[in-house]
């Protein structure tokens, strides 16, 4: 142990930030409305001092993990296109691609 660690050893204990709901918002890139309604829906726990609602940095970050979507693999993209050219006659055959350059304009 050092001796600056035996003088002050809080210095070494990471302290978890509380944020406002401003704050948060900042943080996640939202609004301080979505925030609220996390709050509100019990989507997220926070912190309550006495009238004040603050929100501890970790918490956002797990938020911020759950919501995490994965990416896909190359092979689900390939089939999402196979499937969408496979669509493109059906397109044709109900008129819902390209105009057909027979068909005329009444005016």
């Amino acid at each position: 142990m050092t001796q600056s660690e035996m003088r002050y050893p809080c210095d070494s204990v990471v302290v978890d930030e509380l944020l406002t709901v401003a704050q948060a918002g900042d943080y996640l890139g939202t609004g301080e409305r979505f925030v609220r309604r996390l709050v509100a829906e019990r989507r997220i726990s926070y912190v309550k001092l006495g009238t004040y609602v603050r929100l501890q940095r970790s918490t956002l970050d797990d938020f911020i993990e759950a919501c995490r979507v994965p990416a896909t693999s190359s092979m689900t993209t390939g089939k999402s296109i196979l499937r969408w050219r496979q669509a493109a006659p059906l397109e044709r055959e109900f008129g819902l691609g390209e105009p057909d350059p027979e068909r005329r304009d009444p005016s």
